[in-house]
């Protein structure tokens, strides 16, 4: 799909049409919306057609064939589908769930069911963050194309299937592991409820326990009036604990506690509040080693690792990264008030899928934005796109290490990718930083952490 195309879907998708395949869908809708702006497919095929600017499309079962048409029009549409399962009955309805639907009726609803379905799933568009960290881009990755990513997206499918089991998402800083689990959230039986994320490096201990769990009035000083926490807020829907793994065991035997009783209290609260939510985490920790050190509890560990979602680096799915740019430029173009860009020169491409990418998606994204900036024509040129040439690739694993006859946990191979950025880099921080997608402080503590010293000349006084 063309740049200026995608563009003008996503300015129209908020004030236009419904979609409806099918008779009975499009009175419904007449009904539903008080509006004469209902356009009416016969089928998927003329559906297609129609999408562009659809900020609604309600679908007659009967009129498509099965899942496998819901599937189709939910990747191509930017608007919420909602399906009227008037064939096939219950296994329809919920395989049409499975499918990506958003919402699915029964074929006898009235309009007002139909109207509050789509008034529902336009107060739950917009990501619930309840001072959770800042969000990426809200525009959800493009289908993969690598082996390795679509084996990612098998299953999440497949998990997403159940309501409430938990997942882990693992994967180095930058990798797409919030996508990963909002593909998750809307595949699931729950994606009409809110999608709530919250960073759990980004906030103190008491901090995050109050954001969390909330806290009544007088709880502490400042505490004037009951707050919801972030698990009250994701009532009926999802819960993305990112950076699990900073976690502190105080809060984690808290947390255990709401996995395993669906219950908690707000801080200073002497009642119960129950909650029905799935939880997922992320990390670019190996938790597993962590528990083996006594930093992360082991139930904890057992309680949240039920199903496990490794998401790849960039630089092992370079596949995926004209899909990527081509998404991102889109979105800019948008932001930007740029709607001329249309793609990418082949030579710009061609060091788009040739960079080592340490920083992984978010570092991609990072560069497209600065190139849609500068581009000074239709296309992305090589030279706006301002790679961190001086920062060489970090050489590989040596093959002895490789072969070792011993399998190297997450954290070893953390710190030999953070040593070789920084000597490519020639200890300049702030551009390792950079490179690897996370703060400068963040680095600081890891190279601490992990005892790294500088053997040659540094770049950077720091």
């Amino acid at each position: 799909m063309a740049i200026a195309e995608r563009t003008r879907r996503k300015q129209t998708t908020e004030a236009g049409h419904v979609l409806t395949i099918g008779e009975r869908a499009a009175a419904l809708a007449h009904l539903a919306t008080a509006q004469d702006d209902v356009r009416l497919a016969g089928d998927e095929a003329a559906a297609v057609e129609l999408l562009d600017g659809a900020r609604a499309v309600v679908v007659q079962l009967s009129r498509v064939s099965g899942p496998d048409a819901i599937e189709r029009l939910v990747a191509r549409s930017a608007a919420p589908v909602v399906v009227l399962a008037d064939s096939g009955g219950v296994a329809a309805a919920i395989e049409a769930m499975q499918a990506g639907a958003s919402d699915v009726l029964e074929a006898t609803a009235s309009a007002d069911r139909l109207a509050a379905a789509l008034g529902r799933l336009e107060a739950c568009a917009p990501r619930t963050s309840a001072s959770a960290a800042a969000a990426s881009s809200s525009t959800a990755e493009p289908l993969p194309r690598s082996p390795r990513m679509r084996a990612v997206e098998r299953t999440i499918r497949r998990v997403a299937k159940s309501r409430s089991t938990t997942v882990l998402i693992r994967g180095e800083s930058g990798v797409g592991k919030e996508l990963a689990a909002r593909a998750l959230h809307a595949a699931s039986p729950r994606a009409s409820g809110p999608f709530v994320a919250v960073n759990c490096a980004a906030l103190s201990e008491t901090l995050l326990e109050s954001e969390l769990f909330g806290h009544e009035k007088g709880a502490f000083s400042g505490a004037h009036q009951r707050k919801i926490g972030l698990f009250e807020a994701a009532e009926g829907g999802t819960i993305l604990l990112d950076e699990i793994g900073e976690m502190s065991l105080a809060l984690q035997a808290k947390l255990l506690r709401v996995l395993q009783e669906k219950t908690f209290f707000r801080v200073g609260g002497v009642r119960p509040v129950r909650v029905d939510v799935r939880v997922v985490s992320a990390t670019h920790r190996d938790l597993k080693a962590d528990v083996e050190a006594g930093r992360f509890r082991r139930d904890l560990y057992y309680r949240l690792n039920v199903v496990q979602v490794v998401v790849p680096p960039l630089r092992e799915r370079r596949e995926d990264i004209p899909a990527l740019a081509e998404e991102f430029l889109a979105e800019f173009s948008l932001e930007l008030d740029r709607p001329y860009l249309e793609g990418f020169s082949p030579e710009a491409l061609r060091r788009l899928t040739s960079h080592p990418w340490p920083g992984n998606v978010r570092e991609l994204r990072n560069a497209v934005e600065r190139a849609a900036i500068l581009a000074e024509g239709p296309r992305v040129e090589a030279h706006d796109l301002q790679l961190e040439e001086d920062c060489a690739e970090p050489s590989p694993v040596p093959a002895a290490a490789e072969n070792s006859g011993r399998a190297r946990t997450l954290a070893e191979v953390e710190r030999a990718h953070i040593a070789r950025v920084l000597e490519s880099c020639r200890w300049n921080k702030s551009r390792a930083a950079r490179l690897l997608g996370i703060h400068r402080t963040t680095l600081a503590k890891k190279v601490e952490d992990y005892g790294l010293a500088q053997d040659g000349p540094t770049a950077d006084a720091a």
